[in-house]
């Protein structure tokens, strides 16, 4: 009887990106009260911080390996899956499903993929992959006290990874997963701010990344002056974070949102709302960009 149940490559991939989501929301929630910590200026209790963290931190970065050896089986299963099967003929026979196989390990599958798939992983992914593969041995199978990861250098890690082996942008399969989130959905019928997971997220990405690399995988200058966009912020849940830029198209100005991609007409903002100082507001919303402050309705007449 043939094999039975032989997954296909989107089920690879996407079990590749649900390991690889969970691992960095788990960076990211470590990094986020050390980044509000880091105001009172002391790093002894930084250490500290990251000691007790240890062994979590080691437990999400395997995960994300894990899930980098999802997509490359991903690409391998475009070939054909029976290339993933490490068992010999003889002892197939007794196997019914392919869950039943013995897959390849993590070290041979860069190997497959550049033998048998039309484009070959580029090699600075095929160092960081090792470089993963090796620190997810030690976390696994040995106890190396010697053994540190810093926060920054995985999240640096797993955006440069992702961007060589995905069609997609991260902040797109990010913003597709933070949609599929299992706490959300149980309360859908009351919450509609899932994006808020990804608005909150920038706050770490903004005080950990340099700003080389943040414009690099999210296209906009660091340092550039943004906004917030009211299609991911909802002003009664979330913190006011600003993740849209100001652009020009057809001589009137938009904002442009990083996380959704979402373009907002915007307007001059004569109103005064106290202490803000902004100069425009959102046509859409009628709210002010800046500080969310609503803008009354006799001034949308000078758009």
């Amino acid at each position: 009887m043939p094999i039975q149940d032989i997954p296909n490559s989107s089920e690879f991939f996407y079990m590749g990106v649900e390991h690889i989501m969970i691992g960095y929301d788990g960076i990211i929630e470590l990094s986020d009260p050390l980044i509000k910590y880091m105001e009172y200026e002391d790093p002894e209790g930084e250490v500290e911080f990251w000691e007790s963290a240890r062994l979590k931190l080691l437990v999400y970065t395997g995960l994300i390996h894990e899930g980098f050896d999802f997509i490359l089986k991903s690409k391998i299963c475009d070939v054909n899956p029976l290339l993933l099967i490490k068992n010999n003929p003889k002892e197939l026979r007794n196997k019914k499903s392919f869950s039943d196989c013995l897959t390849h390990n993590s070290s041979d599958l860069p190997d497959i993929v550049n033998s048998f798939c039309t484009k070959p992983l580029d090699k600075r992914f095929l160092e960081l992959f090792e470089l993963g593969r090796n620190r997810r041995n030690k976390i696994r199978h040995s106890v190396d006290k010697n053994l540190k990861v810093q926060a920054e250098e995985i999240i640096k890690e797993t955006l440069e990874m992702f961007s060589f082996v995905s069609p997609k942008k991260w902040v797109e399969v990010r913003l597709q997963y933070a949609e599929e989130d299992e706490v959300l959905n149980l309360y859908a019928a009351e919450i509609d701010f899932y994006r808020g997971k990804l608005v909150k997220e920038f706050i770490v990405l903004d005080n950990l990344l340099k700003p080389d690399f943040f414009k690099k995988h999210f296209g906009v200058d660091k340092n550039q002056e943004r906004f917030l966009c009211f299609d991911c912020v909802n002003l009664d849940y979330v913190e006011e974070v600003e993740t849209a830029y100001l652009i020009k198209k057809d001589n009137q100005k938009f904002t442009k949102c990083m996380i959704c991609d979402n373009e907002d007409k915007i307007a001059p903002n004569d109103f005064d709302h106290e202490g803000c100082e902004c100069k425009y507001y959102s046509v859409e919303h009628g709210q002010c960009i800046c500080c969310g402050g609503s803008v009354p309705p006799v001034f949308s007449n000078k758009i």
